[in-house]
């Protein structure tokens, strides 16, 4: 299953990693998680600690990885199997994730991405049961591309952001999309779920509301982020509030893909 993230890049990331770190710790399921943003280090920075690696200076000028790699492998010849492993980095057996590209200029990486990424989802998802991309900006050629592509695709917004993305999201099929609204508190989610059932028509089923959680927060910017879903040793009170909460969101998840009929 292909799921496309669209929101504010702090959002979105925070968002896709909290489900898909929930996923994983609930399920024995395979899980990729792809930033398709350009010059972002979101992922390598979350991931810092849980495996070992660290960013290296030359990565920059001479190691082709994450996005760079597979596009690098889509423009110079037949597109093989093992390519998904090699460019992929793997946090576990069943967790790994693609970092956005670093080389060459934004609008070469956006004809790239847009000439390929339907090609890429397609060798992704025969490799993993769970593929999550955040796209990159709201609404751009390539966001409609990979959304179209998906399977579905969640809608992250935190704060006021919802209201000035909402003709934007008019032009998304509402079918496929679920959203995950954060807040400081779980009330001050209030006014944007009453903006989507009220304006937007949106079911109060599709909506998740989650606290703002400065802990897990800090993690995806210092690293080993895994170790706060899955060790349970000295995990702090308000940690386990919010995985807690991440379960709840994962179920009316699942029910949600259950109505459409996407679950797996």
């Amino acid at each position: 299953m292909k799921i496309a993230f669209i929101g504010e890049q702090k959002c979105s990331i925070s968002n896709m990693l909290a489900l898909a770190l929930t996923i994983y710790s609930e399920s024995n399921k395979s899980i990729l998680i792809v930033d398709a943003g350009f010059r972002k280090t979101d992922l390598e920075d979350a991931f810092r600690g849980d495996t070992g690696f660290f960013l290296r200076e030359e990565d920059y000028y001479g190691i082709r990885e994450g996005m760079d790699y597979f596009l690098y492998r889509m423009r110079t010849g037949p597109y093989n199997s093992v390519f998904t492993k090699e460019g992929a980095t793997f946090v576990t057996e069943r967790l790994a994730f693609i970092k956005s590209a670093i080389k060459g200029d934004e609008y070469q990486y956006e004809s790239q991405i847009n000439q390929f990424i339907d090609r890429l989802l397609d060798e992704w998802d025969r490799e993993f049961d769970l593929v999550l991309v955040k796209c990159d900006k709201l609404l751009s050629d390539n966001t409609k591309e990979i959304i179209n592509r998906s399977d579905v695709c969640v809608a992250c917004f935190a704060h006021d952001y919802i209201m000035k993305s909402s003709e934007e999201l008019y032009k998304i099929s509402q079918k496929k999309i679920f959203y995950i609204l954060v807040g400081q508190v779980i009330g001050s989610c209030n006014d944007e779920s009453k903006f989507l059932i009220n304006i937007c028509r949106v079911n109060e089923n599709k909506i998740g509301l989650i606290p703002y959680n400065p802990y897990f927060e800090k993690k995806i910017s210092d690293g080993g982020i895994l170790k706060l879903f899955v060790d349970k040793k000295g995990r702090k009170a308000s940690v386990e509030i919010f995985l807690e909460q991440m379960k709840l969101i994962l179920h009316r998840f699942r029910k949600w893909l259950e109505e459409i009929g996407n679950y797996e």
